[in-house]
């Protein structure tokens, strides 16, 4: 059985490409599925109040994921800078990679 720092390290490279490349597909799918959503949606739902009605909750759910994403990329964001303006401070070598 192999073992040791440099077998670990690989194994988790691995790991991120492989959940990177998850990801991408998943995204990829989404995107491609977009331009269809809404037509689908019609032909799903022959009550128009009731289309309407799942159209603005999805609308909905789409503003508060934006907001979401952005409220947490601020806040990472600031972690960062404040992280970086310790680790100057204190003396940290490479600060700014430690705070990325």
């Amino acid at each position: 059985m192999t073992s040791g720092p440099s077998f670990a390290a690989s194994r988790a490279a691995a790991d991120v490409a492989g959940s990177t490349g998850l990801i991408i597909i998943y995204v990829l799918f989404l995107l491609i599925e977009q331009r269809t959503f809404r037509p689908k949606i019609s032909a799903i739902f022959t009550d128009r109040d009731r289309e309407r009605e799942v159209l603005a909750m999805l609308h909905d759910i789409q503003r508060r994921t934006q907001a979401y994403v952005a409220v947490k990329t601020i806040l990472s964001i600031a972690t960062g800078v404040v992280s970086w303006i310790i680790l100057v401070f204190v003396g940290v070598d490479f600060a700014g990679f430690w705070a990325f």
